[in-house]
């Protein structure tokens, strides 16, 4: 709809594009790296958009897209020099490494051997444990808690206290000067947009009326006529201030009078609504030190038993009671290769990756419990086939060797293009205009 703010920065994205370009200019022009004229007129002359019907270059239609885009012919071959210039530049750090066959054939076992595991995950917050009334009081009891619960208090305020919020959905006629107008409401005047409003909500307030069906058919939001206008549940600030006060003051089941916002005219169906939710220090202080016991008390019990658990299992003993305490059971990763980053389920651990690569035996665990932020994995290997490079053909060795260059390539580029930023910043030679980067928050005021 357009009322809910955004984050998107386009103006420091835009500028950003821009900086790396220009410094990719500057350092393949201190290279030497400058495209030539005859370069500059090749290339004009490959474009399609300025060949005529025959195929060949059309100097009529070259200069109409000049005087359509507001370019000289100078300016537009200087434009084309620069881009040649930055990807002579870029063409040559792309192909500037080689890989050799022992390379590509260990690219090819690492990507195209797979493995699988299987894992417990001991999560403290799940972990089953029962904090006694008398271990309460001892806690509550103790001088240094109220300022613990007081502190927690204040720093998770989304738990006890959650501001009012409705359920609505709406109408939206826009006209040619409201924000965001597109498509037909370009056409239309901001009087015709306000009759045709009115005439809308004439309509919805009839009997036996289907809002949503006339949303579908009638809006001129994108999304609502999908949804038939439903909006879900928001706060009050969520909303532009004249849509918000007009959707809190309804009743549920209430449908407003045409509303005008800046993005156009609303009709307005409140569904339902959600009064301010609000739990004082003192009512929550007995949840509160609940909560700070078990995250005391839960680290050192996953640990305790997840050294039982990979005990038991190494014995090859029963740990069904053991699961049961830890609220654990077994689980299986999707099949993964072996230069994976990331495991499902598992995570991206360090740690945690190196252990489980060193498996090579079905059932074998990694040695001790591995720790992951909060969390306890044990983990054993379920299944893993090794790829033999002797499979690789001439054909498609040359395709990884293409593909590992091309990577390789792309990822020393990226170092330079950073290493180059760094360097004009360091010598403050980079401005970015505060007015410009402003129209990102001036876009989601």
């Amino acid at each position: 709809m357009g009322e809910r703010a955004h984050d998107i920065k386009v103006a420091g994205q835009v500028l950003d594009q821009l900086l790396t370009y220009r410094v990719l200019y500057i350092e393949a022009r201190q290279l030497g790296l400058t495209a030539t004229d005859d370069e500059v007129i090749a290339y004009l002359g490959q474009i399609r958009a300025f060949r005529d019907k025959d195929g060949k270059f059309s100097e009529d239609t070259f200069h109409s897209f000049l005087r359509g885009n507001r370019y000289s012919e100078a300016s537009f071959m200087e434009e084309m020099r620069r881009n040649l210039t930055v990807d002579h530049l870029r063409d040559l750090i792309s192909v500037a490494n080689f890989v050799s066959t022992s390379s590509v054939d260990f690219d090819y076992s690492l990507s195209e051997s797979k493995m699988k595991v299987d894992f417990l995950k001991l999560d403290p917050e799940k972990i089953p444990l029962a904090i006694s009334d008398a271990d309460l009081k001892t806690f509550l009891n103790a001088p240094e808690s109220a300022a613990k619960i007081k502190s927690f208090y204040d720093s998770h305020q989304s738990e006890y206290h959650t501001p009012e919020k409705v359920h609505a959905r709406h109408i939206l006629i826009s006209y040619r000067d409201a924000r965001n107008a597109a498509g037909e409401a370009l056409k239309r005047s901001k009087d015709e947009a306000k009759k045709r409003a009115d005439d809308l909500r004439t309509l919805v307030k009839a009997n036996g009326a289907d809002f949503a069906a006339i949303a579908k058919k009638e809006t001129d939001e994108p999304n609502g006529k999908n949804s038939g206008g439903d909006l879900g549940f928001f706060t009050a600030d969520a909303m532009v201030k004249e849509f918000s006060t007009a959707a809190f003051a309804l009743k549920s089941g209430e449908t407003s009078a045409v509303v005008e916002s800046p993005f156009g005219f609303h009709i307005i169906q409140t569904l339902e609504k959600k009064p301010e939710y609000n739990v004082t220090l003192e009512r929550a202080t007995p949840d509160i030190a609940n909560k700070l016991m078990r995250q005391s008390r839960a680290p050192a019990l996953v640990k305790e038993l997840s050294a039982k658990i990979l005990a038991g299992l190494n014995a090859n003993k029963p740990v069904d009671d053991l699961l049961k305490n830890a609220n654990a059971e077994w689980k299986t990763s999707d099949e993964f290769p072996l230069n994976t980053t990331y495991i499902g389920g598992i995570g991206n651990n360090a740690k945690l990756l190196d252990a489980v690569l060193k498996l090579r035996d079905h059932g074998q665990l990694v040695p001790e419990p591995v720790e992951v932020q909060s969390s306890v994995f044990i983990i054993r290997l379920n299944s893993r086939s090794v790829a033999d490079p002797q499979n690789l053909d001439a054909k498609k060795r040359e395709q990884l060797a293409q593909t590992m260059t091309y990577r390789n390539g792309f990822l020393f580029l990226q170092k330079f293009e950073q290493a180059a930023r760094d360097k004009f910043e360091k010598r403050k030679a980079i401005y970015r205009n505060p007015q410009y980067l402003a129209l990102d928050t001036a876009k989601n005021e």
